[in-house]
């Protein structure tokens, strides 16, 4: 009986283990890729789950800005998605059209992205860009 139990649990815990694994390289294991913001995003005040207006630690209201755009990875393949950058600046738009955008991208989200300048961009991912 003792055996069955442990051979159970072994079981449970090797396809766990598999789920936890495939998770993980889903969500965060990420590649570079780069874009050029070519539209405005657009903008709205952040509420939580409840619908409530979402306010940071100074009492000042978030705001998200949502982009789309179309991402080119080193290896020459796009992908397009949606991400979006909060602040509390309502006038201080964090990325502007035409500029350039280095994000680390998941086979399921944007895990982080940076500003930077054109001449950060590979050569063979910005004739992909224009």
């Amino acid at each position: 009986m003792k055996k069955i139990i442990g051979i159970i649990v072994l079981v449970v815990i090797i396809v766990g283990g598999g789920f936890s694994f495939k998770y993980y390289n889903d969500t965060y294991k990420s590649e570079n890729a780069y874009a050029v913001i070519k539209q405005a995003p657009t903008m709205e005040a952040e509420k939580d789950s409840k619908g409530q207006l979402v306010a940071d630690s100074n009492n000042k209201q978030i705001y998200s800005y949502n982009y789309k755009v179309t991402f080119v990875f080193e290896n020459g393949t796009t992908q397009d998605t949606d991400f979006s950058v909060k602040s509390t600046n309502k006038d201080n738009i964090p990325y502007a059209v035409g500029q350039y955008v280095k994000g680390e991208l998941s086979k399921t989200r944007v895990n982080n992205t940076t500003l930077i300048e054109k001449s950060q961009v590979p050569q063979s991912v910005i004739n992909k860009l224009n």
